[in-house]
């Protein structure tokens, strides 16, 4: 049993074992949810997921998180975030201090792209439940991403936040799920 954690003034996330393997869930002592680490659900579409949630499958005990769920994680963690109309497809900002997103991204299973964090390009990117209509391109099921750069004025490491929207039958490589 390995236990890693982070505070900050209002929340406690930990890191636990899961069936998954060692330091597969990152529990939040303050909305009581436990999450997946969305690496362990890289590459698959939301329908395939969402198909898996029964008894004796491969994401039993498991369900899509909504956006709302998504944005408490994220406030817990301490991520300075600037929310936006419930069917905005973009929602969040640009924190100066990446410190809370590099915590984050490290309890949540590290990046999901090549730059391991705290490098720039550092990310972690997943579907939820929650459904988006902008009219545009963006319309599906809500996918926020937290990431870390750097700006072309200073070295400093940025944290940021974005989302779009992403259709049932869509995967990639670096994309996972909010569960």
């Amino acid at each position: 049993f390995t236990l890693s954690t982070f505070s900050n003034a209002n929340a406690s996330l930990i890191s636990v074992d899961s069936s998954f393997g060692i330091d597969t869930i990152t529990r939040d002592t303050s909305s009581g949810l436990e999450w997946l680490d969305p690496i362990e659900s890289l590459a698959l579409t939301y329908n395939y997921v969402a198909g898996q949630f029964g008894s004796g499958q491969e994401f039993e005990g498991f369900r899509h998180a909504t956006r709302s769920e998504v944005q408490t994680l994220f406030t817990n963690a301490g991520l300075n975030l600037f929310f936006g109309d419930p069917n905005n497809n973009y929602f969040g900002g640009v924190n100066q201090n990446a410190q809370p997103f590099i915590d984050l991204l490290n309890l949540l299973g590290g990046s999901l792209t090549t730059n391991p964090v705290p490098n720039p390009g550092a990310r972690i990117h997943g579907f939820t439940s929650t459904i988006i209509t902008d009219g545009g391109s963006h319309s599906g099921l809500f996918a926020p991403v937290i990431s870390i750069g750097q700006s072309i004025d200073s070295p400093d490491l940025l944290g940021s936040i974005s989302a779009t929207g992403l259709s049932s039958g869509q995967y990639g490589s670096d994309v996972g799920h909010w569960l």
